[in-house]
């Protein structure tokens, strides 16, 4: 019998590392976060966390080390490690945004551009740097990539030990350098790199989960088909109904599964309640939601 010949299979198109939007992202996040070092945090002696924070608190003993040079150089190790185990597209990226967030920093500096020194009004420094700093770091995460430092050791950490909360390794870096900013520059720039660290992480969740937040809806009644047929109708989303059993009663009925947007959950709770005023509602808020009605599948690609 004559031999078949193998069919070939269209190989998949690689997605590049990165494109020129992710290149802009990077460009556009490097430069705010540098601008928030050079104009908030280091002129007023805040080691606001990370490399960063390090590094503040080196160029502070030794005054000829650029804080931008001294972000990158204690980089590279975190940058070999990474390459080997938390995977090569994010490394890349991660280079570039470190090297040039670090560029940035010290030719920023190195052009005198103006800090603000907060003597009138010290508040304004954490609350302005740190939406500067958010704004950076959100930028960068929006594209896959971060500036370095505890975030590659968060990423490798999660790696090897996966029962570990990435976000609680994050804050105990940042707790530990942070306390070594207050025996370095004292307590008060301590505490205003508290308030720096957390308008920083707030303006970044909000970049980067803000747009896709909602909430979700579990709702227990015995009239799910009547409150079913309502959301889709009247409030133009769509439901599950889930298969339930009370563990006390024992009785079996259908919860009904919904998320929706903020502003539609008063139209939700009301709609519910007047068909059924002894309805059981949970509400429980979401950090992300993707399908139709939501963000799109597809741009997270």
């Amino acid at each position: 019998m004559p031999k078949r010949k193998k069919e070939k299979r269209p190989r998949a198109k690689r997605r590049p590392i990165f494109t020129l939007v992710d290149l802009f992202f990077y460009l556009v996040g490097g430069a705010c976060y540098a601008l928030s070092v050079v104009i908030f945090t280091a002129p007023n002696a805040i080691a606001p966390g990370g490399l960063t924070g390090v590094a503040t608190i080196l160029h502070h003993y030794f005054h000829a080390l650029p804080i931008g040079t001294a972000i990158l150089a204690m980089n590279v190790p975190l940058f070999i490690a990474s390459w080997f185990k938390g995977g090569r597209a994010f490394t890349v990226r991660t280079l570039i945004c470190t090297v040039w967030s670090s560029v940035a920093i010290d030719l920023f500096t190195a052009l005198g551009v103006p800090a603000y020194i907060g003597d009138s009004d010290p508040l304004l420094v954490p609350i302005f740097g740190g939406l500067l700093m958010g704004l950076g770091l959100g930028l960068l995460f929006m594209r896959g990539a971060c500036t370095g430092g505890s975030e590659i050791v968060a990423r490798l950490f999660e790696r090897r030990f996966p029962h570990l909360s990435v976000g609680r390794l994050i804050l105990i870096v940042d707790a530990i350098v942070i306390a070594v900013g207050a025996f370095t520059f004292g307590v008060t720039a301590a505490m205003y790199a508290v308030i720096l660290v957390f308008v920083s992480s707030t303006v970044l969740d909000a970049l980067v989960y803000g747009g896709d937040a909602g909430k979700m809806a579990m709702i227990m009644s015995t009239k799910d088909d009547e409150i079913a047929e309502a959301i889709v109708n009247q409030l133009g989303r769509g439901c599950t109904k889930l298969e339930s059993e009370g563990a006390y009663s024992g009785e079996k009925r259908r919860v009904l599964l919904c998320a929706l947007r903020r502003p539609q959950l008063y139209t939700l709770r009301r709609l519910v309640v007047s068909i059924d005023p002894d309805a059981f509602i949970i509400i429980t808020a979401t950090d992300q939601v993707f399908g139709k009605g939501f963000k799109s599948t597809s741009e997270e690609r």
